[in-house]
């Protein structure tokens, strides 16, 4: 079976964030909204892209960074039903 790779795109432009341990975190994060429409800051309203969504959006260098889905959300997208914690373990191919 092949997963599809889903993201939500973050604008940098709109998004804040502050140092943690050394690192920069996002403090708020700002998404894109489906079909690149808007902005929101409650992911469950970001736009969902895959990559060849991503292929059609435009920006500056630094405008967007993608946010991989988590597995739970990435199995919602690709249409299967949640995990029993009783399958038996596949490695995911690399692509």
């Amino acid at each position: 079976m092949e997963y599809i790779r889903y993201y939500r795109i973050i604008c940098l432009k709109r998004s804040t964030t502050k140092m943690k341990g050394g690192y920069f975190r996002w403090d708020e994060p700002v998404y894109w909204r489906t079909n690149q429409a808007g902005y929101t800051k409650d992911p469950s309203m970001a736009g969902i892209y895959s990559g060849s969504d991503i292929e059609d959006c435009a920006g500056c260098r630094g405008d967007w960074v993608l946010e991989p889905l988590s597995d739970k959300e990435r199995r919602e997208a690709n249409g299967l039903p949640p995990l029993t914690g009783l399958e038996p373990f596949e490695m995911p191919r690399r692509y």
